[in-house]
């Protein structure tokens, strides 16, 4: 092989090592952000199931009751995220997600007459169940599979990721 053959081959090969070296540097910043967002996922379901069994309070935002979007923002600023009072303003928060693709930390919103009236927290997904923790106005805060309640699976709108 010629050194202006050489050469030529050169630039090629290092433009390629370059592409290859950036292309891991991203993976290293993207893992590093996957596993930040477990662990706030993590804490967020903790805190959440820290309030089970509390009462339905309309209005509520504390540990003496709750309604729904009181739940889910206590939740969320007691693991400094900010979200906004009303499930209607959640709902605009963050980006939609495919139900399939729901995770722990994502929520998940309910329609009554073609407006936002509900969400509730994922709190752990296996195959096709999805369980949320929510303040229900009959039985207060509770954890229970979507896909065991008719009332909740008629009325289901989207889920979204707010970390």
């Amino acid at each position: 092989m010629t050194l202006s053959a050489a050469r030529s081959l050169a630039i090629p090969i290092l433009l390629l090592m370059l592409l290859f070296t950036a292309c891991s540097s991203t993976s290293g910043l993207s893992k590093r952000v996957e596993v930040k967002e477990e662990k706030l996922a993590t804490a967020l379901v903790k805190t959440g199931r820290s309030m089970l069994g509390k009462k339905y309070r309309y209005g509520g935002e504390s540990s003496k009751g709750f309604d729904c979007s009181g739940l889910t923002r206590y939740i969320f600023e007691r693991n400094n995220v900010q979200l906004a009072r009303r499930a209607a303003d959640q709902y605009r928060q963050g980006v939609k997600v495919d139900r399939l693709d729901a995770r722990p930390g994502d929520l998940v919103f309910f329609i009554n007459r073609g407006v936002i009236h509900h969400v509730a927290l994922v709190t752990k997904v296996t195959g096709a169940h999805l369980y949320i923790l929510h303040s229900t106005s009959s039985k207060g805060v509770i954890e229970e599979d979507l896909r065991a309640s008719k009332y909740w699976t008629k009325r289901y709108k989207a889920v979204r990721r707010v970390i």
